[in-house]
């Protein structure tokens, strides 16, 4: 059983190795409880990877980015950035945050196609200069934990406003143009396991009113593409239908 150790450990560390495995102790709440957090942990890192593809796509295959704030995308990525730097600051287990940094990539990529298709590629290209210098900065033991600390604190009200702002102009525009159900709902789904894995593993206050705050955004982001279905789907068939003609 000792061989498993060094891969088991990923899933049950330390003492619950020996807990579960070696005294086969299965009324072990704590470390079962341990042992599904990471699972879930390792589980939205692998979603993370996915997570935003349907949106990219769906923007690639319409060659447009209607509907999308950019103001929206430009906070949402501000805070995962934010949240991800701190939790790398803090040597936080890697399935406790690990998906962030597929979600900063993919979120830049939607930024950058918006504007692209928005007519601002010079725009977007000095953005990607700007935003990738920062993220060394960020990750490279530069900036002082306090720096951190309070751009963990300001994520959750950043990404927040933005989605706010997102809702803001789905309701006013009366549709949600290019917003991907599949993304959101994932999104939404990842924000709940999140804050089962943030109370397990880090325990860290600010990070769990984080991913609160943030699962309740997509919820209603999630209910608008819902009640906007049929007029999105006649926006996006006269868009389309135009750039054909």
């Amino acid at each position: 059983m000792e061989v498993l150790r060094p891969l088991a450990s990923l899933v049950l560390p330390g003492k619950c190795f020996d807990s579960i495995l070696l005294d086969w102790n299965f009324g072990d709440a704590a470390c079962l409880k341990l042992a599904l957090s990471k699972c879930l942990g390792y589980g939205m890192i692998l979603g993370g990877s996915l997570v935003k593809l349907p949106q990219i796509l769906k923007i690639l295959n319409a060659k447009s980015a209607t509907g999308l704030s950019v103001a929206a995308v430009i906070s949402d990525l501000a805070g995962v950035t934010a949240t991800t730097a701190y939790s790398f600051a803090q040597k936080f287990p890697f399935s406790a945050y690990g998906e962030g940094a597929f979600l900063m990539l993919e979120t830049a990529l939607i930024l950058l196609l918006a504007l692209h298709y928005q007519g601002r590629t010079l725009m977007a290209a000095v953005f990607a200069l700007i935003y990738f210098t920062a993220c060394f900065i960020s990750f490279s033991d530069t900036l002082p934990m306090g720096i951190l600390w309070w751009g963990q604190v300001l994520a959750a009200p950043t990404v927040i406003s933005g989605k706010l702002w997102q809702a803001r102009e789905n309701f006013y525009a009366g549709h949600t143009g290019q917003l991907s159900m599949i993304t959101m709902s994932l999104l939404l789904l990842g924000c709940l396991a999140r804050i089962f894995t943030s109370i397990t593993e880090t325990n860290d206050q600010i990070m769990i009113l984080s991913y609160g705050f943030a699962a309740l955004a997509n919820a209603l982001l999630v209910i608008q593409i819902l009640i906007y279905w049929e007029a999105t789907d006649k926006i996006t068939k006269t868009t389309s239908s135009k750039k054909k003609e």
